[in-house]
């Protein structure tokens, strides 16, 4: 045995050191499946369930203003009603903050302290945390019912299946949180540009699109931006826009689910299958250069949002963002233009030898993930904790959070939710992560950094083609080397990939 199994810090180790609360929690959670939501009597004390609540935090009030656009209270309503339930329970919201960068620099700190609230946001799949065993595995506790559904047998057929499939489980091959929404993404077009450039709707192919950014161009305005170009949407977007049905047939094997799941991209990688050598990813970084020469003037990948929101300012004619600004768009008294949603064509060989003609589809991303820390089985919070994330998650509950009448409406991640009817057209075309073949980018944290710097000098003609790639090989090799060795060090066998099947 590893010390670090000795000292119960793989999955694996932690999911047998926990049988005897998972079983307790379990058999109560299970008790009452049939839909009857009574006080507990087991839980009787007074005790604080701690939770970073992170966007539906609740204002401080519910009067609308300028600072104050979007108020919100419907978690604090929520834990109030849950609360009656389970007298002697009190759940607290804790403020954090919400740049990105200080918010898992603040998570890290506490779970090293032994201070991280019960109940935490962390953005999927959560690797760090998980590797770390200061978040609990919670495949146990989603084969249970939500017993505040009736009929309800498996909590997770609540939520939408895209949420807790590849390559949203961690490496380890388990599931370590439970979403509350899901992250869409939309083009929005600015119609009085589109007018004014002679542009007309729908834009049929990825010829007419790019031709629609000469246009817009040329009448003066910014044809096009999104501050996650650097991200994974636009290789997710190509991926369809150049999908290789045979290629993708050899990467699907190990388990072929019409999905590429993390050991088969790394497979791929390191056999070559994908990678910088492939003409595909060629003609990523092409297509990907041809189109930043539309992207709004002195375009950065800085990963942080931009100071001047130029859609909103009615400087940009398409925007590639989160549906969630559909509701602040139509709210906001300084957005004096019409706008329409759209998404993006399929690509012709007009555009590309390596066009599939694919129609692009929609994938749902898991949104708001809230995790469960060794805090919440440190302070015996455990059965509370997770009753009232089954309290918080069902369709009724959700959509109070999601859909709250003040606040931004945002796409539920419960099946069975009612939506506001602004999400509609995003919502209709919602489609599972399948078939979609990935365009490779580093397969480590480390390699993916160095990647996206390469690829941005690339973009400002400040490397070749040839010296991208050059740079990018030695990346290839470090992130390949870095996925196996970070896999093959998991210390429960059962966790680790079988190289020999490679």
């Amino acid at each position: 045995m590893s010390s670090e199994e000795a000292l119960g810090n793989s999955p694996a180790a932690r999911l047998r050191a926990w049988t005897p609360v998972f079983v307790a929690v379990v058999a109560a959670l299970a008790s009452d499946c049939g839909g009857d939501v009574s006080v507990n009597p087991s839980i009787a004390a007074s005790r604080v369930i701690r939770m970073v609540p992170w966007v539906y935090m609740p204002s401080a009030d519910m009067e609308i203003s300028e600072e104050n656009p979007f108020p919100r209270e419907a978690i604090r309503l929520l834990a109030r009603e849950w609360e009656r339930l389970h007298p002697g329970v009190r759940i607290e919201f804790m403020v954090a903050a919400q740049e990105q960068s200080a918010y898992l620099t603040w998570v890290e700190t506490q779970c090293r302290g032994g201070t991280i609230p019960e109940i935490i946001f962390y953005f999927p799949p959560g690797d760090k945390l998980a590797n770390q065993a200061w978040v609990l595995p919670l495949d146990t506790f989603l084969e249970q019912p939500n017993k505040y559904v009736p009929g309800n047998r498996h909590w997770r057929d609540l939520i939408v299946p895209a949420c807790l499939a590849p390559p949203w489980m961690a490496q380890d091959g388990h599931n370590y949180f439970i979403p509350v929404d899901i992250f869409m993404t939309s083009l929005f077009y600015n119609t009085a540009i589109l007018e004014k450039a002679g542009v007309h709707l729908p834009i049929e192919t990825w010829a007419e699109f790019m031709d629609a950014h000469r246009r817009i161009r040329e009448a003066g305005y910014e044809p096009f931006w999104s501050r996650a170009m650097w991200s994974l949407w636009p290789r997710e977007l190509m991926g369809q826009l150049m999908h290789d049905e045979p290629t993708f047939r050899r990467l699907d094997v190990l388990d072929p689910n019409g999905r590429i799941d993390p050991e088969e991209n790394a497979r791929g990688a390191y056999l070559d299958i994908i990678g910088i050598h492939e003409s595909r990813f060629h003609e990523y970084l092409r297509l990907m250069k041809e189109w930043s020469r539309y992207w709004k003037t002195g375009f950065s990948f800085n990963k942080s949002p931009d100071s001047v929101n130029l859609f909103r300012a009615g400087r940009l004619g398409i925007s590639w963002d989160g549906a969630l600004n559909l509701s602040d768009y139509e709210n906001d008294p300084y957005v004096t233009f019409d706008f329409e949603l759209g998404w993006f064509p399929p690509m012709t060989k007009a555009s590309s030898p390596f066009a599939s003609a694919r129609t692009p589809e929609r994938i749902p991303v898991p949104g708001t993930c809230f995790y469960v820390t060794q805090s919440a089985v440190d302070n015996d919070l455990l059965e509370p904790v997770l009753d009232w994330l089954m309290f918080l998650t069902t369709p009724g509950n959700v959509a109070k959070l999601t859909q709250e009448e003040t606040g931004i409406k945002i796409p539920p991640a419960i099946l069975g939710a009612k939506v506001d009817p602004v999400l509609a057209p995003v919502l209709a075309q919602v489609t599972e992560l399948t078939g979609i073949l990935p365009i490779y980018w580093g397969l480590s944290p480390e390699a993916e950094d160095n990647f996206d710097r390469i690829f941005e000098l690339y973009l400002m003609d400040e490397l070749t083609l040839e010296q991208a790639l050059a740079r990018m090989a030695k990346w290839t090799d470090f992130g390949v080397r870095e996925a196996i060795r970070d896999n093959q060090t998991l210390t429960n066998p059962e966790d680790r990939w079988d190289l020999s099947r490679w």
